[in-house]
């Protein structure tokens, strides 16, 4: 399949979705390290480049052609796998948040403003963000 039939093919299934989930993040991340067609297609045409000796520059323009072809592609797969974990974070940070019951929200904030504001200076403060991550957040 071209990489233009395959671009094609990721529009329509993006409009199609009626929401983007963690699990259509994680899957499009499998989705590209499962692709390495292009690796195998590179090797064979490596394979393939006849070379005249040393100093066939030639055969060596073909051969850093190539290896430039797959290095701007994994960098493409790099940024695209970086986008979909980003987008997986949030997407997860999301459903976390909405999770939490807005009760359960105002006793934590209770709780801050009770510690803070009975504490001595000499005290040290609790990590209040990190209580939170860990406890209503799973982090």
């Amino acid at each position: 399949m071209s990489e233009n039939n395959k671009t094609i093919e990721k529009a329509e299934e993006i409009k199609n979705a009626t929401e983007i989930t963690a699990e259509y993040a994680l899957a499009q991340i499998e989705k590209i390290l499962a692709d390495t067609q292009h690796i195998y297609e590179a090797l064979y045409a490596l394979r393939d480049v006849q070379s005249k000796g040393p100093g066939d520059m030639g055969a060596q323009g073909i051969a850093q052609g190539i290896a430039d072809v797959v290095r701007c592609r994994e960098t493409t797969n790099q940024q695209l796998i970086a986008f979909y974990q980003n987008m997986y974070e949030d997407l997860k940070k999301e459903k976390a948040t909405a999770e939490i019951d807005p009760s359960v929200r105002q006793q934590f904030l209770d709780f801050v403003m009770a510690t803070t504001t009975t504490a001595s200076p000499a005290n040290e403060l609790l990590d209040f963000a990190e209580i939170w991550n860990t406890v209503f957040l799973g982090k």
